[in-house]
């Protein structure tokens, strides 16, 4: 081969190297012919340096993107906790001044708590009665504490009452039972019937709250009424001395200032205790005498069928 030939392969192998050098270190590793040894394992350890490096900034690029999604992610979710938790305390808010601006809803609440509570007095007295004494399963009783044995005309049906005793009425059944918790026993059973009962009690809750509260109500209206209320108290049943049991009642009332002025039978039957306003009496005094006597306000207009009476009130009573 000739000198000029030489050189130009030379030549041609230096452009070749040129032309490869940075695109690709491996094909100008192979054409690197005439490199010695210790320049091919340079290029070698450069080449796997290079690599390595490639590689640790790949990683830590992956490991950044990680972290800023990662932080992404927590203030989102964070977000979101806080908008629900944002709504539920709204809702309890508005569920809360909805629930106290009403106070329908807080009565019908404290009503249902009241009556639950009477419930669970008279099934728990019921159930340790019903061990010994046979009682009625088809009603529930009417439950009665007695406060005020002297209110109570029990004497008349042959019972003996005494403070704190607990009366259970069966009104379907038409039986009284009366217990005494200071000693755990049934005292005695009546058989009564709804109007016998009404002649056995007296709500003397009633009469004790009246005295107090009827008292400081009316006491100006009454200071004015120099003449009392006149009353007239007649029998709409067939059970004997209702009326006189009733005006015994009113008179031994000293929340309003009355005067029985007659006592006899109606000329008709009553079912329902009937309470008539003929002079214009107050609604207060009317509705404590209503309460009293265990009836109902009647606003129409008096039986033409019973007697004309100079009274300010009569009173009918009925079998409830």
């Amino acid at each position: 081969m000739s000198k000029i030939k030489v050189e130009k392969t030379v030549e041609k192998r230096k452009k070749t190297r040129r032309r490869f050098k940075k695109t690709d270190p491996i094909k100008d590793f192979f054409l690197s012919g005439n490199r010695t040894n210790n320049e091919k394992i340079a290029e070698k350890v450069d080449f796997s340096e290079q690599k390595k490096k490639n590689k640790k900034e790949k990683i830590s690029i992956d490991s950044e993107k990680l972290i800023k999604d990662g932080k992404r992610g927590f203030f989102v979710r964070k977000w979101k906790f806080l908008a629900v938790g944002l709504f539920l305390f709204l809702v309890l808010i508005g569920a809360g001044s909805l629930f106290f601006s009403n106070p329908h809803w807080l009565n019908r609440l404290t009503k249902t708590m009241i009556t639950d509570d009477e419930k669970d007095e008279t099934e728990k007295l019921v159930e340790k009665i019903s061990i010994a004494v046979e009682l009625p399963t088809n009603e529930k009783p009417k439950l009665e504490t007695v406060v005020n044995r002297d209110n109570f005309l029990a004497e008349e049906f042959g019972a003996e009452i005494e403070t704190g005793d607990k009366l259970l009425f069966f009104a379907e059944n038409n039986k009284l039972i009366i217990f005494r918790p200071s000693i755990g026993k049934v005292i005695d059973i009546l058989s009564l019937s709804s109007s016998d009962f009404f002649s056995v009690k007296v709500k003397e809750q009633s009469i004790n709250e009246n005295e107090e509260s009827i008292g400081e109500e009316i006491l100006d209206e009454n200071e004015q009424i120099k003449e009392p209320i006149k009353i007239v108290v007649l029998n709409g049943t067939n059970k004997k001395g209702l009326a006189g049991n009733l005006a015994d009642i009113i008179t031994k009332f000293e929340g309003v200032k009355t005067e029985i002025v007659e006592v006899g039978n109606a000329k008709g039957n009553y079912q329902q205790t009937l309470v008539y306003n003929l002079s214009g009496v107050s609604d207060e005094v009317l509705s404590e005498i209503a309460n009293l006597a265990g009836g109902k306000i009647e606003t129409e207009k008096f039986p033409a069928k019973e007697s004309d009476f100079s009274a300010d009130i009569v009173i009918i009573v009925g079998d409830k």
